[in-house]
């Protein structure tokens, strides 16, 4: 088991609030728009989302393109579990140091 590289005050409230956002206000609207991109991504496109919390965007990212290519990196230790029980590929890392191969991904 990984431990936590984030502070457990974040881990335990953004868990909590992130995917409210994602559904309404400002993310919202910016999901909206990279889902309506993602039809011009080819199903053998390998891509990476930074950030991914709980995995809510690689849901719906991998249902628009149908594509099994898709990878999330999060710090919060509790999301990337929650993504897991999903049956998402999520790994615990943060963007400085990605827990990948060098050029193992098209698309960020």
């Amino acid at each position: 088991m990984h431990k936590s590289i984030s502070h457990p005050l974040y881990d335990s409230t953004y868990l909590r609030v992130a995917n409210s956002r994602f559904r309404s206000g400002l993310l919202k609207n910016h999901s909206a728009a990279l889902l309506q991109s993602a039809g011009k991504i080819s199903k053998k496109d390998r891509v990476l989302e930074i950030g991914c919390n709980t995995g809510e965007f690689l849901r719906l990212f991998k249902q628009k393109t149908g594509s099994s290519n898709i990878v999330g990196i999060d710090i919060n230790k509790s999301a990337v579990a929650v993504a897991k029980k999903l049956h998402l590929k999520v790994l615990l890392g943060t963007a400085e140091k990605l827990p990948l191969k060098n050029n193992s991904q098209d698309i960020v």
